[in-house]
């Protein structure tokens, strides 16, 4: 459990680099694009981070990856 929290930090670092790079004034689309990307992947690294924080304390089950499906899609309306 442990090293699925720490991955979840991990997961939304991966474009900030490529969004440095891009200017948005010579190529908007593109900088679009990427921004927008950037932004569901926090999106959802916040969401699977508050998830593994609800489920950090459970004992690794047979019905484990439900509970954590299950607080994800809960997460994910409610944030909505």
């Amino acid at each position: 459990m442990q090293m699925l929290l720490f991955s979840t930090m991990l997961a939304s670092s991966d474009c900030v680099a490529v969004v440095s790079i891009v200017d948005h004034t010579q190529q908007p689309k593109l900088f679009s694009c990427i921004f927008g990307e950037r932004v569901v992947n926090d999106i959802v690294s916040l969401i699977l981070f508050n998830t593994m924080l609800e489920v950090q304390f459970m004992d690794f089950q047979w019905f484990t990856p439900f509970v954590i499906f299950g607080e994800f899609l809960l997460l994910g309306i409610i944030s909505l």
